[in-house]
């Protein structure tokens, strides 16, 4: 019988990001600048990304200073490879429920 090994928490975060070739942000980040209102950070992030992809997803994991329901544009086998590492749905239905929010 194999003995398992314990695995401490949070270390599915980080294999997702080693996963999506991301880096995860240091303890104590304080990188935002406090709190913000969601419809102007969709609004941000869609600009923001805008010119790095054409194509659209939603952010189901936080990742990148990106949170769950921001919009991530990225390239086609960008998004592929989010999508396999459980980060990102560019599914059309998905893509229209964060934009719903914004409204």
């Amino acid at each position: 019988m194999t003995k398992r090994t314990p695995v401490p928490a949070g270390t599915a975060a980080v294999a997702l990001a080693a996963a999506a070739n991301t880096a995860l942000p240091a303890a104590g980040d304080q990188s935002s600048s406090g709190p913000v209102n969601q419809d102007d950070q969709l609004e941000q992030d869609e600009t923001a990304n805008q010119p790095s992809g054409d194509v659209p997803a939603r952010v189901i994991l936080a990742f990148k200073g990106f949170e769950v329901n921001d919009l991530f544009y990225g390239d086609e086998e960008e998004i592929e490879r989010l999508e396999r590492a459980g980060l990102v749905d560019s599914h059309e239905d998905a893509v229209a429920y964060v934009r719903s929010l914004a409204e």
